[in-house]
């Protein structure tokens, strides 16, 4: 699942992707945000849920995906602070 996220964050990326975030819709369902090349905000549902609050796993899912969202952004140009 880590390299699949890592290469869909990179592919949208390279067709000027900015912004990414992780979030929970009102489903349970975790929902990767980005805005596009064209200024539009889009999104992707990452996993399912049952029910209408995050599931443990769903949860446990979501702390992986903000580490690994948190990692790609150390690549991303404006979202590292510069050393002084």
């Amino acid at each position: 699942m880590k390299t699949g996220v890592l290469d869909f964050i990179s592919a949208e990326q390279r067709r000027g992707a900015v912004r990414f975030s992780l979030g929970f819709n009102s489903k349970g369902e975790i929902v990767l945000h980005w805005t596009n090349e064209a200024g539009l905000r889009v999104w992707s549902i990452l996993s399912g849920n049952r029910g209408k609050s995050p599931s443990r796993a769903n949860r446990e899912r979501m702390s992986n995906l903000r580490r690994w969202l948190h990692d790609a952004r150390q690549g991303m140009e404006g979202d590292t602070p510069e050393a002084e």
